[in-house]
């Protein structure tokens, strides 16, 4: 008797738990149980992708290069136009630049055209046409130390220990107002400096700010350190957060050699020692010259031995400036003319005399001449008092990793 109620009760709950299975009707959001006969990769079929890709060659084309790997001209053009809703600029394909074409089931899903290794440019296309955009990889900052010893050129024992040829240059126009670079390079120098290191996967990118330069020398040395306001301002400045920088903040010629100095100097013509009231800066022949402050041009002519010249007055201070042995002026460098500063004003030649293709840039301080070297600007910056402790910890973290390795 009691056997039979137990089996009742066992096929009446059998039943229940058959029919809420079976029967109730499916609540939103639910997933009901799947027969095993039907597997779900058997429901979704296999995307075959494939990828092919080229170089720009010398004086080719964008389109001729898709052509070159049997993109169909109506593709290109689509291609074409979705890259010139972005701000890819076709006038500046390189040669060696890299394109990937991507393939899914056999038909074009996207064009990827490789700037570098961060940025690159996609062209993706659907039912609806094509679409352009802007692509980045995503990179890793370190920081990084290289230190090492001059024993021919800085060039040649910076390359050696890692840094590479722009980094080179940076660091000599970051140390600039101390070190004469390559003049005051000797033998057994010592230099160092703190970097961002940027990498993508593991490699290396790209250099990007240097937070710290030092260079030991024999006859000068210098040490800058990065300061970063708030603001975004940044500008490298001494132990002290004193700036670095002077009237010259913007060189007059970019990237050129000073050849000769303020003072006493053997004359190239005269044949005997005169004061020379400027600087010179070697440069090639029509390099542009810029002004180093904002001013008015005061005087453009012919200056006898200075051949074609350029004087500026510069507004709120006593000073102006005269850029000399210039081959041609720049138009917007008139008589009475406002300039800006960094404002190209003419370019390098070898008019009056002169020996060879160099800018004679000068000073006068209520017309006496100056040294400009020995000018600071008016304003100059420091490290606001709030930021100054932050700043000097900083700068002693640097310090001991140019001392640590």
């Amino acid at each position: 008797m009691f056997g039979a109620l137990v089996v009742a009760a066992a096929v009446v709950i059998l039943g229940s738990i058959l029919t809420f299975v079976f029967i109730r009707p499916k609540q939103e959001g639910e997933r009901l149980p799947v027969a095993d006969s039907l597997s779900v990769d058997s429901l979704v079929e296999e995307v075959v992708r494939e990828f092919r890709g080229g170089a720009l060659e010398q004086n080719e084309l964008f389109a001729t290069l898709l052509k070159r790997l049997g993109v169909s001209e109506d593709t290109t053009v689509l291609a074409q136009a979705a890259l010139e809703s972005t701000d890819f600029d076709f006038r500046r394909l390189m040669p060696g630049d890299s394109v990937t074409l991507e393939y899914v089931d056999s038909a074009l899903a996207r064009v990827i055209y490789h700037i570098d290794p961060v940025v690159s440019y996609e062209v993706r296309f659907d039912s609806s046409g094509a679409e352009g955009m802007r692509a980045w990889r995503h990179v890793d900052t370190a920081t990084a130390v290289i230190r090492g010893a001059v024993d021919g050129s800085l060039w040649e024992a910076m390359t050696e220990a890692g840094a590479d040829p722009h980094l080179v240059a940076e660091y000599c126009e970051v140390l600039r107002s101390q070190v004469e670079f390559p003049r005051d390079v000797e033998a057994g120098d010592t230099f160092g400096l703190v970097v961002e290191r940027l990498t993508v996967d593991g490699s290396l990118y790209r250099y990007g700010e240097i937070l710290a330069a030092l260079y030991r020398g024999s006859s000068r040395s210098g040490e800058a350190y990065l300061y970063r306001a708030p603001t975004g301002e940044r500008f490298h400045c001494d132990v002290a957060g004193r700036s670095l920088f002077r009237l010259l903040e913007y060189p007059p010629v970019v990237n050129a050699r000073r050849t000769s100095d303020f003072g006493p100097r053997m004359h190239p013509f005269r044949r005997r020692r005169i004061k020379h009231s400027g600087l010179d800066y070697a440069a090639p022949y029509g390099a542009p010259v810029r002004a180093v402050a904002n001013g008015t041009v005061t005087r453009r002519r012919w200056t006898g031995g200075y051949g074609r010249t350029v004087d500026v007055r510069h507004e709120g201070s006593n000073l102006s400036s005269r850029y000399a042995h210039l081959c041609r002026y720049d138009p917007a460098a008139k008589n009475g003319a406002k300039l800006s500063k960094g404002q190209v004003l003419g370019y390098v030649g070898s008019t009056g005399l002169s020996t060879g293709f160099h800018l004679d840039f000068s000073l006068r301080r209520n017309g006496a001449p100056v040294d400009p070297l020995e000018v600071l600007p008016s304003g100059h910056r420091t490290v606001p008092q709030d930021y100054l402790q932050g700043y000097k910890a900083r700068v002693a973290e640097w310090r001991k990793l140019l001392r640590d390795g």
